[in-house]
C-alpha cells in the first residue's frame, strides 16, 4: 500500500486532480481496508 500511496502522490504532483487508489483481490474489487487486512499492512498517509 505504501508503493500505491507514493505513486498516487507522484501523479498528483504532476497535476492530476482526484488521483486515488483501488484494491483488487484477483478480479474482484475490494476496499482498501480489506486489502490492508489481507496483506497485514497498516494505513500509510
Amino acid at each position: 500500500m505504501k508503493l500505491a500511496r507514493n505513486h498516487r502522490e507522484t501523479v498528483k504532483g504532476k497535476g492530476v486532480n482526484g488521483a486515488f487508489v483501488t484494491a483488487y483481490n484477483g478480479p474482484v474489487r475490494i476496499t482498501v481496508q480489506e486489502a490492508l487486512m489481507i496483506s497485514s499492512q497498516k494505513w500509510v498517509r
